[in-house]
């Protein structure tokens, strides 16, 4: 078993990257799928729309949840290079998927789904023991302390500002912005930056505390 082998030799921060990850693709998982579609998945089904009160408690719910999938996100990053994070967590993801989707009767899953999950799944764990480690000798901290370095990441936290309020205010006001190649561009912005943001926060917090 690739899994099992793979999680009982690794180290403690391999041991730690993994279990974090996973557990943030499972938080995600519950704050999509059981909070945000399953609702909906009911009412396509038959069942009479939800109140106004539910759906607020179900949208304050999931960016709860969603704010511990980024926490989680941002400690996994302290125990390996995110090359190593970001597979490991979308394998995870996928594989949250399978149970809980079917378990709510939202979807089934035949046998070569199911294989082929969980062959991406045992890929992203190989990871933790071949693929690229962070130099012990790594220290990038002193960096932030350049100007130049300081107003770029401003730039860039402005930017992400920027572009996740435009799409908060496109769902609120569908009508806003009606060009699709507009919004891919806003989401993957959004994306783009806040994934390494968070894993920079993750990075440099531990190293500045030893100092």
């Amino acid at each position: 078993n690739i899994t099992n082998t793979t999680c009982s030799n690794a180290g403690g921060a391999s041991a730690g990257l993994f279990f974090i990850t996973t557990a943030s693709g499972m938080v995600y998982v519950l704050a999509t799928t059981v909070v945000m579609s399953y609702p909906a998945h009911l009412v396509s089904k038959g069942r009479a729309p939800f109140s106004k009160t539910f759906e607020t408690g179900m949208l304050v719910a999931h960016g709860t949840l969603m704010l511990c999938v980024q926490g989680l996100f941002m400690l996994a990053s302290i125990y390996g290079p995110l090359s190593i994070v970001l597979p490991v967590y979308n394998a995870s993801i996928m594989l949250w998927n399978l149970p809980i989707m079917y378990l709510l009767g939202m979807e089934t899953f035949d046998k070569a789904t199911r294989t082929a999950t969980w062959i991406v799944m045992c890929a992203a764990c190989v990871l933790l023991e071949v693929g690229p480690q962070v130099p012990e000798e790594a220290d990038t901290f002193p960096d932030f302390a350049n100007p130049v370095v300081i107003a770029w990441l401003i730039f860039l936290g402005a930017l992400w500002v920027f572009t996740t309020t435009v799409m908060v205010l496109d769902l609120r006001k569908p009508d806003l912005i009606n060009n699709q190649y507009v919004l891919t561009a806003l989401y993957s912005v959004v994306q783009g930056l806040g994934t390494p943001g968070l894993a920079t926060v993750g990075k440099v917090s531990p190293r500045r505390a030893e100092r």
